[in-house]
């Protein structure tokens, strides 16, 4: 194999020009089997959960406990304006370093997962940057966190998906960080959504040590906009 191919749990594939953010596009294939399979293996089955590509600033369907687990629709990205719109000034569709001013109380309190089937990644700059569309076998769940808001055009509800420090078998792809795989296991994101389970130190294992919970297919891509 290159330098740019590899495998790992199932992921496998080369490299091209391009570019992606870490983790800046989600899929949800619309009508996933897998996604329904997931979410009943869950016993979320009765949610309903709408499929497309997700870029920062889209509205997407991600499940919260409000109290038992309920399907929202929410702005990817945390910090909402007045006019419900992303405040682009700080760029807040990824969490990382919980322990911020920022990240440090929604970690305890308003944690969410974001049923996908693939997200995007890159690696390296300029003219040397590569991208890549990591399709699942099956279906995953990312953490993430979200907020509330009352804004002049009403209720609007923002969110971020957790980042840590890259798994080995994605560190070809984005060498910085990756995003926070859950195990799909009904009592864990039972108490990930549980708002009244508020110390963070019973997922630092998680966060501290990332795992993929599937297997990926590696795709080179232009862009994760232009899917070639």
């Amino acid at each position: 194999m290159g330098a740019n191919a590899g495998s790992i749990k199932g992921l496998s594939g080369k490299a091209t020009q391009g570019a992606c953010d870490m983790c800046g596009f989600i899929r949800r294939t619309p009508n996933s089997p897998a996604v329904t399979e997931l979410m009943k293996d869950l016993g979320m089955d009765d949610l309903f959960l709408r499929g497309g590509d997700f870029y920062p600033g889209s509205q997407v369907d991600i499940v919260v406990a409000a109290p038992r687990p309920t399907a929202v629709t929410a702005t990817w990205w945390f910090l909402i304006g007045n006019d419900g719109k992303p405040n682009h000034r700080y760029a807040t569709f990824n969490a990382r370093h919980l322990d911020g001013k920022l990240w440090r109380e929604p970690i305890k309190t308003s944690r969410c997962i974001v049923p996908g089937t693939a997200f995007g990644e890159s690696i390296g700059e300029g003219k040397a940057k590569q991208s890549f569309l990591l399709e699942s076998s099956s279906a995953f769940l990312l953490g993430g966190v979200f907020r509330h808001y009352e804004t002049d055009v009403g209720p609007v509800i923002g969110f971020a998906i957790i980042t840590c420090n890259p798994h080995p078998g994605l560190s070809r792809y984005h060498d910085k960080a990756c995003p926070l795989f859950l195990p799909a296991h009904c009592g864990l994101v039972e108490q990930w959504l549980d708002p009244s389970v508020p110390d963070a130190a019973v997922f630092h294992d998680l966060i501290d040590h990332p795992q993929l919970t599937t297997d990926f297919n590696v795709t080179p891509v232009q862009s994760t906009r232009k899917l070639v």
